[in-house]
């Protein structure tokens, strides 16, 4: 019987409300360091009644928000005390807006100035520098189409897998030689081109499914009876 009521009289006290200064310096065995000053939590701080199961640290939360306090985190398990500032209720300052309207300019993606490709005629061809074995070489003249050392044509903003290259609208795979050696030369030759055709942006579906561009090479064509 002197046990049973030991064990009752134990937990009235654990429930009892304490000073809010005892809460917190009771947290240190628990591994919980809290730094709060005298100032913001006086001796004379008594907690409201504690719910029932509640942590010792939710204890001491529970009390110092009763008195406008809060526990702020600024490393693990070290908390700081401050004053908790009260939600700030938000008023609109302005009357609600009923209508937006939204202008913005027209493009059309229609018409030739689109879809018409950039043209090197076999006469082109021949007065550009360096083309006179390569016909690829002249097209580094073209807006839009960069290159180096190399005799592969590059079009800007594009990967060289997403150019499609046709020679007499047959589909060319890298079709250049010396591919190890940054493909310094193409397998096109000018007397073979009657004119090329590139598609630096958008182009004709015709062409498939390639979103970089298309260099398309028109063979020349020949009268019957020609050998």
């Amino acid at each position: 019987m002197s046990c049973a009521a030991g064990a009752g009289e134990a937990a009235r006290e654990t429930a009892a409300p304490r000073h809010v200064d005892v809460l917190l310096r009771e947290l240190a065995p628990l591994g919980i360091d809290v730094i709060f000053s005298s100032d913001l939590v006086p001796p004379e701080l008594v907690e409201s009644p504690p719910r029932e199961g509640a942590t010792p640290l939710q204890r001491a939360k529970d009390a110092l928000a009763a008195h406008g306090l809060a526990l702020r985190e600024i490393a693990p398990n070290k908390y700081v005390v401050v004053r908790e500032s009260p939600a700030q209720p938000v008023t609109p300052t302005e009357a609600p807006i009923e209508v937006i309207s939204v202008y913005a300019s027209r493009y059309s993606i229609s018409g030739p100035g689109v879809t018409g490709p950039l043209e090197l005629s076999s006469g082109d061809i021949e007065v550009v520098p360096g083309s006179h074995d390569d016909a690829l070489r002249a097209l580094k003249t073209l807006p839009g189409l960069a290159s180096n050392a190399s005799g592969r044509p590059y079009i800007r903003g594009s990967l060289a897998d997403d150019v499609l290259m046709r020679y007499d609208g047959i589909t060319l795979i890298d079709p250049f030689h010396l591919k190890n050696f940054q493909s310094l030369i193409s397998a096109i030759d000018p007397a073979g081109v009657e004119r090329i055709e590139v598609f630096s942006g958008g182009f004709p579906v015709r062409y498939g499914t390639r979103s970089g561009g298309v260099i398309d090479v028109t063979a020349p064509e020949h009268h019957a009876g020609y050998r």
